[in-house]
């Protein structure tokens, strides 16, 4: 499974439209993602695609696409 297909799915079991869902999409602005969907989501990534995520760096990216970017270059577990 593609990184960004994998985290879309995440971001739908959040209960998020995917097909909403674009590189340019803010994950504050426009998702309205709190510190704690954050975490979950966080976590979902780490469990499902097996890498590491840094908290601190991961709170600080903005968009979906940067979440992908990271992601994609997370190291793994």
């Amino acid at each position: 499974m593609e990184v960004r297909e994998a985290v879309l799915s995440i971001f739908g079991n959040l209960e998020f439209e995917p097909d909403e869902i674009d590189d340019d999409t803010r994950i504050r602005e426009d998702l309205a993602i709190d510190s704690t969907e954050l975490t979950e989501i966080t976590l979902a990534v780490e469990k499902t695609l097996g890498v590491i995520i840094n908290d601190g760096e991961f709170a600080q990216l903005e968009t979906f696409g940067e979440i992908v970017k990271y992601i994609a270059s997370a190291r793994p577990r």
